[in-house]
């Protein structure tokens, strides 16, 4: 799903008219794949390129008097302080994509979610057992609320008999997006988790070392997908872009607020920006919407 997509296209289109150029371009790997496809369709009009480079501090980067970039992708918009603290560089918020985070998991010999059988269906995580797993609450897969909470006979049949550690993976690098977004969408899902951690993009150690939890420390949205992929009984979260383009199949379904199971797909995913309004600066934080389809982690 697109949210305010035309501005990056009228962005792309005033170029097709001119000498070819080359943009320099930084930012999270979030948005990585839809950026280099638009990127390839952009220098086919237009023989101009863009070099978009996956680096974290992209929004950063384009702060400085000297940025040696064009534009900056961040899943943090700037905040009117910041955009006034440099007048001169007239930074704007555009937005261009909206996707959510997603939870991708790791359970060897678990049901499959298989185009061939689309009986089976992936995992489900509650908002009190994906709280409960990156809390520290919930440590095992065969945890009774895990294993109750599950929709089909065949998913609490195979945890009720998965007496491993949860492995919960978290990004350790600095100034993490994905991070800042899962924990604003913990904030709205839990009173609790909102006033005693609230929203953060660097873990914090009473959490890291504090907890019963089994944490894992990765680096970057591939790392964060590496690391899954090889630990056995681990949990962790990339976007959803990220996970699709690697074919990742395995992630999670969420409980909403309304108590819907729902997946992550564009049947879900949209109705969670139905009657969005922007702030005058072009941001919105769209966080738990209250659609009873819409996918509830933060885009």
């Amino acid at each position: 799903p697109m949210l305010g997509g035309y501005w990056l296209a009228l962005f792309f289109l005033c170029f097709t008219a001119t000498a070819a150029i080359e943009l320099e371009a930084a930012g999270v790997t979030f948005y990585g794949p839809v950026m280099n496809q638009w990127a390839s369709g952009f220098e086919v009009i237009s023989g101009s390129r863009i070099e978009y480079s996956y680096r974290a501090n992209g929004k950063e980067m384009l702060s400085l008097s000297d940025s040696p970039i064009d534009f900056a992708s961040s899943v943090n918009s700037y905040k009117p302080e910041e955009v006034a603290a440099h007048p001169e560089l007239g930074l704007k918020n555009i937005p261009f994509v909206a996707a959510p985070m997603v939870f991708i998991y790791n359970l060897p010999d678990s049901p499959s979610p298989d185009d061939i059988d689309s009986s089976v269906l992936p995992l489900v995580l509650t908002r009190e057992t994906s709280l409960g797993i990156f809390n520290g609450t919930i440590t095992k897969w065969n945890d009774p609320l895990l294993v109750r909470t599950q929709d089909s006979k065949i998913w609490r049949d195979y945890l009720s008999a998965c007496d491993a550690e949860i492995t919960a993976c978290v990004r350790v690098d600095s100034d993490v997006g994905a991070t800042e977004i899962v924990t604003a969408s913990f904030s709205s899902f839990n009173t609790q988790w909102r006033e005693t951690y609230g929203e953060f993009n660097i873990w914090p150690e009473e959490l890291l070392n504090g907890t019963r939890a089994s944490f894992k420390g990765t680096t970057g949205a591939v790392g964060m997908l590496s690391e899954t992929t090889v630990i056995p009984f681990s949990i962790g979260y990339v976007g959803l872009g990220i996970a699709l383009s690697n074919s990742y199949r395995y992630i999670a379904r969420m409980e909403n607020r309304a108590g819907n199971i729902v997946g992550s797909t564009s049947e879900y995913i949209r109705p969670a920006f139905e009657g969005v309004t922007l702030n005058e600066d072009l941001t919105a934080d769209i966080a738990d919407a209250p659609h009873p389809d819409a996918y509830p982690t933060r885009p």
